[in-house]
């Protein structure tokens, strides 16, 4: 590297969503911290080490919001916003032209901190490597090392106490901050989904490209949960972190102060706080800090408000007393309500309504953990997941019933045509990552698995998928059972055991799952499906990442009608597909 880097890349991405739980429209980046976007605080950190341009690497559903909430603010360097579907590698192949063959530097725009970045510029170009990788210590108490051991039937066999000193896994976990010289991109195939983390620096190790990390000493979070946005505020607000290159925005005591709107004099505000001049508080009401109250918000009179964040265009209702809450963009808090610990944010199917998270579970431990929910929030409630496992039953059941001498016969087909089993059968991850038995007719030669390895080189799409047109370890029977979907039959068995429905994602297993985390947690919140969104919207399209948005579509729409219109589209489909098999018409 001869000179500084003066392009950086912003991993954006879509919606800020929490494990299903969504606050805002717009991404993590451009959600407010102490009533700053969180990507100014970045902005600032890279300016200071010379960097004169950040290209925003967004999803197409949200590149118009960006657009216009970035014009909204004064730069101090050059904005470009990118559409890119191609993963948290391939979005670097996408914006190659930007980069003009130079170093650059890569951060996720989850990230906060307040580091000096010049000490890892100067750290990168002593050691004159490809890559650098800031990373963060995993701080864990002795008794969070502690781990029971289970047989294989589940039932005690050791309980381990691991001493630090005996730890062999790594303590060191990837901040969202990488420094990257343009030799990386070639490592990466053009109009691929690829993955940073599973695919680029495993593969940049085997080639003997060298990348080294950089501990970060300073302040710095990932806001990957409501806990962490919450906390970002809180330590922002309380002065906890200082900003090298930021103007101090704290007063004498080491706490945030904003200048506050014109108040009635029965208000009472009390510091350490962050209001727009634009919000409206009613009288009587009290403001205690550290809160943060967003751009056009309502604060009706009687109002008490202790330590929360308020996003822009929220309206408290009269006599409402939040403590430690989120509320979000555009939420309506009704009148009278008392609230503890909570998240809300307005419904985006446009009726008004709010919903509403508890944050903490009140026998958890750790008292700093406002927002422990670990699992994929989804818009499927108790009396949906009822009908529709009664429709599983009822559905798989009938099917089985019709299908049954079927099935004799292409039993029958299969062990006739070539040597093996009739089924196919795969351990696959189904509800919360419970393991079960997927079967399928086989429809493949016996060593299908070991020639696989040798066709590695011959895929045709990217991902963890594995797709060729002419697949040489397909049977005659196979490549029948296949154009009219009849390979899929056996899967009624295990919609009768619960292990999958009718409609859902398709099962995979962990290893197939690992090149998107948030995609993983969501398709693991429901139960996998025997036909889904993806097979009746783009099951011909060969791009990974049509699989993840119809997979997450599915995911945050669920609902008895979305799966009904699944189930009619794909009978329709299956209808057609064996129609044009048996009479040779092309599909």
């Amino acid at each position: 590297m001869k000179t500084n880097p003066q392009t950086a890349i912003m991993l954006v991405g879509g919606i800020a969503n929490f494990n299903g739980f969504s606050i805002s429209p717009s991404p993590k980046a451009l959600l407010p911290i102490a009533n700053r976007p969180l990507y100014y605080y970045l902005e600032k950190a890279l300016a200071a080490v010379g960097v004169k341009r950040v290209i925003f690497c967004v999803k197409p559903e949200v590149s118009e919001l960006v657009t216009k909430r970035l014009a909204l603010h004064v730069p101090g360097v050059d904005y470009q916003v990118r559409e890119t579907v191609f993963g948290s590698a391939g979005s670097l192949r996408e914006v190659e032209d930007c980069l003009q063959g130079e170093a650059f530097w890569l951060v996720n725009g989850e990230l906060l901190m307040g580091v000096d970045l010049s000490q890892v510029l100067g750290f990168h170009q002593e050691r004159e490597v490809q890559a650098t990788v800031a990373v963060m210590p995993v701080l864990e108490a002795a008794w969070e090392k502690e781990r029971v051991e289970l047989d294989a039937q589940k039932e005690v066999k050791v309980i381990h106490r691991i001493h630090p000193a005996q730890e062999r896994r790594s303590m060191m976990r990837p901040a969202g901050l990488y420094l990257l010289e343009p030799e990386v991109l070639e490592y990466i195939p053009p109009n691929s989904y690829f993955d940073l983390k599973e695919q680029l620096f495993p593969l940049l190790y085997e080639k003997g490209g060298a990348a080294v990390t950089w501990e970060i000493t300073g302040y710095s979070r990932t806001i990957s949960s409501l806990d962490d946005y919450f906390f970002a505020n809180l330590d922002v607000l309380l002065g906890r972190v200082e900003f090298p290159a930021l103007q101090s925005s704290t007063n004498s005591n080491g706490k945030y102060h904003q200048n506050p709107p014109q108040l009635d004099s029965s208000v009472k505000l009390y510091p350490p706080y962050a209001v727009r001049s634009d919000t409206q508080i009613g009288s009587e009401a009290l403001i205690l800090g550290p809160t943060a109250i967003g751009q056009g918000c309502e604060v009706e009179p009687n109002c008490i408000i202790n330590e929360c964040v308020i996003l822009d265009q929220a309206k408290i209702g009269r006599g409402t007393y939040l403590s430690r809450c989120i509320v979000g963009e555009g939420t309506l808090v009704r009148k009278g309500s008392i609230l503890h610990e909570t998240a809300l944010h307005k419904s985006a199917n446009g009726t008004g309504a709010t919903h509403v998270l508890h944050l903490r579970e009140p026998a958890h431990r750790d008292a700093q953990a406002v927002s422990k929910h670990l699992q994929w929030k989804t818009p499927a409630g108790p009396f949906y997941l009822k009908i529709k496992r009664l429709l599983d039953i009822f559905f798989s059941s009938l099917f089985l019933f019709i299908a049954a001498p079927f099935m004799l016969i292409i039993a029958l087909a299969i062990k006739l045509d070539s040597p093996g089993p009739i089924l196919f059968r795969q351990e696959r991850s189904g509800l919360k990552g419970r393991q079960f038995t997927m079967c399928k007719f086989r429809s493949m030669v016996s060593n299908a698995e070991e020639i696989k390895r040798e066709l590695l080189e011959m895929n045709e799409v990217d991902g963890p998928m594995f797709k060729i047109t002419k697949d040489p370890r397909i049977t005659r029977v196979g490549k029948f059972l296949r154009d009219t979907n009849l390979d899929e039959l056996p899967q009624l068995f295990c919609i009768l055991k619960g292990d999958m429905s009718l409609v859902g994602p398709r099962p995979l297993s962990f290893d197939e799952m690992r090149y998107n985390p948030r995609w993983r947690d969501a398709r693991l919140a429901v139960r996998p499906g025997m036909t889904g969104l993806w097979q009746v919207e783009a099951h011909t399209k060969l791009e990974f990442n049509e699989w993840i948005r119809q997979d997450l579509d599915y995911v945050h729409n669920i609902s008895l009608g979305l799966d009904l219109n699944i189930l009619y589209r794909t009978l329709k489909k299956a209808l057609l597909d064996l129609i044009h098999t048996l009479t040779g018409r092309r599909k």
